[in-house]
């Protein structure tokens, strides 16, 4: 690893681009490669997904598949929402940033959607 890809790793982790989930896979993908931390990054799809529809979708499937946790979320009991977080990060392959998922499940659930 050069110093290059290190400080362009710490640079995608500052900018929210990289989850912390997925560091130890891009080092590896960076193994005695010279491509950037970014390049690396974009082809292996470790790169945080910042697309809303598609977030909404998994949102809406883990909510669906968690629906007890999701009751449990609405009446204030909020140690419930990691299952509905972890569902979303399984359903995005580790693709999406925890606390946005967090902050948009919690807003969703006080829509009542």
């Amino acid at each position: 690893l050069s110093p290059q890809q290190g400080a362009g790793i710490v640079t995608l982790r500052e900018s929210g681009s990289l989850g912390a989930q997925n560091v130890d896979a891009l080092v590896n993908a960076l193994a005695g490669s010279s491509d950037t931390a970014a390049d690396a990054a974009a082809r292996a799809g470790l790169l945080v997904v910042r697309d809303d529809a598609a977030l909404d979708g998994w949102i809406a499937q883990a909510v669906a598949a968690n629906a007890q946790a999701a009751d449990d979320v609405r009446a204030g009991k909020m140690n419930a929402i990691g299952r509905i977080v972890g569902a979303v990060m399984k359903l995005a392959g580790g693709a999406v940033d925890a606390k946005t998922v967090n902050e948009r499940i919690v807003s969703k659930l006080r829509e009542g959607s």
